[in-house]
């Protein structure tokens, strides 16, 4: 019997996220990250991180919710 496989998650790295957490530096980014303000990343690789698209897309909800 074969299970269905559910699709990966979209990953979003640097270069997509910038546009769509309103263009802040990749600094002021790490900084709200640090405090819990902003989901962490995962690491795909040793040296390359990304995000996963529904822990943005709630960051982004939660951010509407809150103005």
């Amino acid at each position: 019997m074969s299970q269905a496989h559910a699709a990966p998650e979209p990953l979003i790295s640097w270069p997509e996220l910038k546009p769509m957490i309103g263009g802040v530096s990749r600094s002021t980014w790490w900084r709200s990250i640090k405090r819990g303000d902003a989901p962490a990343p995962i690491f795909v690789t040793l040296q390359r991180k990304a995000w996963r698209q529904s822990d943005i897309l709630a960051w982004q909800a939660s951010r509407s919710e809150a103005a």
